[in-house]
């Protein structure tokens, strides 16, 4: 039956103690969200994210939540006295901004035990015949060479910690929605990438998942709305749309639910896991209702 009740808060465990991740366009959305999960459950972060400002705001986030958690911990997370966040910016499609990220990371923190590919675009509701060649090469670049190209670097770290990578998806890879045409193409291509590389780096012991969620209004709606003072109208609009359309609480996922769904992927709960990539989505594909919005 479906419910509206609200989501209930999942109390952090500690599990990422003296782990170390990388989490991907990470200023905002679905990306801040996984950053401050990880650091309310103990773990050193580099935040990436093209905005400085929203970066810096973010990693205060996530010195705050990493302060409660160890205030609330009974002494399982220790003050370290040495840095616990680190933040990158600068646009992912560039090949020195992907290697800075990984080097910073290994230089403030001497490992990587997590990568999370979240960083996406989606440009805008474009169809066949809207769609730019630019806009193609902007979402390809960005949702598919980013995410294997920054796994290629950060596999020999990886390798060392016997760690995993959680590329973020979307339902849209496995639904259809003719405005997204080339949104869906890069998300169907990352999860053929994630079975391929989970096969690759298995070996290694090191595991590769994904994560496709349902709609979440987030700020990345911004790619959606016509224009940037339509941002919170277009996302109740979609939601309003779309949430009714899920069979299990009839509602929009929040990103505190996809938050929990990447990180026990990540987690070492895990472990016996890897080429899967995890659906979060309420059922709605199961009754094949996701079409997308007007």
């Amino acid at each position: 039956m479906a419910t509206n009740d609200a989501p209930r808060s999942v109390r952090p465990t500690c599990r990422f103690v003296d782990k170390v991740a990388i989490v991907t366009g990470s200023s905002s959305g679905l990306g801040k969200e996984v950053a401050l999960r990880l650091a309310r459950e103990g773990a050193c972060v580099t935040l990436t994210g093209r905005d400085e400002k929203r970066l810096a705001d973010a990693k205060v986030l996530c010195q705050v939540e990493a302060q409660a958690a160890k205030e609330g911990s009974a002494g399982a997370i220790k003050e370290s006295g040495s840095e616990t966040f680190a933040t990158v910016a600068g646009d992912l499609t560039k090949p020195d901004v992907r290697k800075r990220v990984v080097d910073e990371t290994i230089k403030t923190f001497g490992r990587l035990d997590i990568l999370v590919c979240n960083a996406g675009v989606f440009t805008s509701q474009n169809g066949l015949a809207e769609t730019t060649e630019e806009q193609f090469d902007l979402i390809m670049s960005t949702n598919v060479k980013a995410s294997f190209f920054l796994v290629q670097l950060a596999a020999p770290h990886l390798e060392k910690s016997k760690g995993n990578v959680i590329m973020v998806s979307s339902i849209l890879s496995i639904t259809h929605w003719p405005a997204a045409a080339v949104y869906s193409a890069s998300k169907a291509a990352l999860d053929n990438m994630t079975s391929q590389l989970a096969l690759t780096l298995a070996p290694k012991g090191v595991r590769v998942n994904g994560v496709s969620p349902s709609y979440i209004p987030t700020r990345g709606v911004r790619d959606w709305a016509p224009s940037p003072d339509k941002v919170q109208e277009t996302a109740q609009q979609q939601a309003a749309f779309l949430g009714p359309k899920h069979p299990l609480h009839g509602r929009c996922a929040t990103p505190e639910e996809f938050g929990h769904a990447v990180l026990f992927l990540a987690s070492d709960e895990s472990r016996y896991i890897t080429g899967h990539t995890m659906v979060v989505d309420a059922g709605v594909t199961l009754v094949g209702a996701f079409s997308g919005p007007n």
